[in-house]
């Protein structure tokens, strides 16, 4: 779904390059589609959902994908909780 000028919901989808200006547009120059679409899966893995769960939302077709999304390691190495003996 795509919200034109005016608020008027039509059905035509985003093009990826429309959702990476407004991504930037909105969040800098530092965030990127993918980084969003990477912390979601890592989120959602962190809080239990399954892979299949994970792949009906993204719409990612294999396994593979879901892992080179997964950035767990990333949030336990750079965890504030961790300086607290959390």
């Amino acid at each position: 779904m795509r919200i034109r000028k005016g608020e008027r919901i039509t059905t035509d989808q985003l093009s990826d390059k429309q959702v990476a200006r407004t991504v930037k547009q909105y969040l800098g120059d530092d965030y990127s589609a993918h980084s969003l679409r990477a912390s979601f899966v890592t989120i959602a893995k962190i809080n239990g959902a399954d892979d299949s769960q994970i792949m009906q939302q993204t719409k990612h077709r294999t396994l593979t994908m879901i892992d080179r999304y997964t950035r767990v390691q990333q949030v336990v190495k750079h965890n504030a909780a961790l300086k607290l003996g959390l």
